[in-house]
């Protein structure tokens, strides 16, 4: 999600998810005439053994879902964007987050 919102606590993790975004849709577009699809998900706070247990909370309060992700969420829109359904996607940075970078 760092990828479309800015940090400025942390500029330089920005910067490098904000060119994996452009990178997506650069080669998204670069790509489309071979039938080649790029695509990019951007995760919110997903509840993994990663995230401290005294944390959850203050995550689960930046998320107007007032929650966090779940691994499978993530693996569905994975799922979703290799599948035929998808075949007239590319180019996309799809945020899977809550609602995060919405607010």
């Amino acid at each position: 999600m760092f990828g479309l919102v800015a940090v400025p606590t942390n500029v330089a993790y920005s910067a490098a998810k904000g060119g994996v975004v452009n990178l997506t849709r650069a080669a998204g577009t670069a790509y489309a005439e071979e039938n080649i699809r790029v695509n990019c998900v951007c995760p919110g706070v997903i509840n993994t053994p990663l995230v401290p247990e005294a944390e959850k909370q203050a995550y689960r309060d930046l998320h107007p879902m007032r929650r966090i992700g779940e691994d499978f969420e993530i693996a569905s829109i994975i799922a979703f964007l290799v599948s035929d359904d998808a075949r007239f996607i590319t180019g996309a940075a799809i945020p899977v987050d809550g609602g995060y970078t919405m607010v």
